[in-house]
């Protein structure tokens, strides 16, 4: 318990229980895993040599493994795709062209309202303006109606809000939180 006693998220958040579903994103390729994960740097106590895709800084006792293109905690993408099977999902996500800032992925029908695919990305921003273990405040601000994905997972009970409005959480990338957010800065 000590990373909630210290408020260090790992890759499962801030909650040690691991669910089947986010268990089963542990069997993509590490540098998907980091992307869909937005994980920011990973501890390795022996220099693992060159890594396609991350820098290896020595620190003392260990090595940290810092991605080169580094996916922030939230994302926009403008691609969606409906993958029932969870085979092709895991394989839409282990591909070596996938990436979350551009496209998620869903289990079941897409999110009403949003088409498969949007003509560019959505002028984006997000900034995070509270991280508890069990709160998150986020101000995002879109330039059209998007899907905002968050790189957090989507344990049963959380609940959101969209400006003080109850919102739907959707699943996007096998286990992660995601919302239609309208155009404008929100929170």
């Amino acid at each position: 318990d000590a990373n909630l006693e210290l408020g260090i998220r790992t890759s499962g958040g801030y909650n040690p229980i691991f669910l089947k579903k986010p268990w089963a994103l542990r069997r993509l390729p590490m540098e998907n895993y980091f992307r869909v994960m937005a994980v920011q740097g990973f501890l390795m106590p022996r220099d693992p040599g060159p890594q396609k895709g991350f820098k290896v800084v020595p620190l003392p006792g260990a090595f940290l493994l810092v991605p080169l293109d580094p996916v922030g905690m939230v994302t926009a993408p403008g691609e969606l795709a409906s993958l029932p099977d969870e085979t092709f999902r895991i394989g839409a996500l282990s591909s070596p062209d996938f990436d979350p800032r551009v496209r998620a992925v869903f289990e079941g029908p897409l999110p009403p309202g949003l088409p498969p695919s949007q003509k560019g990305a959505a002028a984006f921003s997000y900034e995070r303006t509270r991280d508890e273990m069990d709160r998150q405040d986020y101000r995002v601000t879109l330039g059209r109606q998007n899907l905002v994905v968050f790189s957090e997972v989507n344990f049963p009970g959380w609940t959101a809000s969209i400006d003080g409005k109850p919102a739907s959480i959707l699943t996007a990338d096998q286990a992660m939180r995601a919302l239609v957010v309208p155009p404008g800065d929100h929170q």
